[in-house]
């Protein structure tokens, strides 16, 4: 991770790097590894020691990937990781861009029917608890039925 100045400069000079993971997700292509695109101060292509969730995974440097450019400029390093990034997925390789992921299960009941007259709220597309969830979307419907709105999210109940 860059550090950079309040003028937008990098404290130190950096310059985009590919690293190959092991199979963290699954590939897109077989043929091609999962690749991380990151940058690096160092001159020589080192695999990171530092202890981190993505650096246990990394097993090389991709080539391709990686460049002699140096950059001083926090968002000329930040686009250049975005072309490279977009490259090497056009060419094939499954970039890996990390992150904590919710993953939400939905079991599908063919039995189930809706009443008409009831709205609906599917909360799995935010990464925040389900009270807050709902908290978030209350504009949306405490103008219709406050009083049901408060009392489901007392409950974190789902159906409104």
């Amino acid at each position: 991770m860059s550090s950079r100045e309040p003028d937008g400069l990098l404290t130190t000079p950096e310059r985009v790097i590919t690293y190959t993971l092991t199979d963290l997700v699954q590939p897109k292509n077989p043929n091609f590894p999962v690749v991380h695109v990151s940058s690096t101060s160092s001159e020589t292509d080192v695999i990171p020691q530092k202890k981190s969730r993505i650096n246990k995974h990394v097993t090389g440097v991709l080539a391709v990937g990686t460049s002699n450019l140096f950059h001083t400029k926090h968002e000329s390093l930040r686009q250049a990781k975005k072309e490279t990034r977009e490259e090497l997925s056009r060419l094939g390789f499954t970039v890996y861009v990390g992150g904590p992921r919710r993953i939400y299960v939905i079991e599908y009941d063919p039995s189930f029917h809706a009443e008409q007259s009831e709205t609906w709220l599917f909360p799995a597309s935010m990464n925040l608890p389900t009270p807050s969830v709902f908290v978030a979307h209350l504009p949306l419907f405490s103008e219709h039925e406050p009083e049901r709105v408060s009392r489901s999210i007392l409950t974190e109940g789902t159906q409104w």
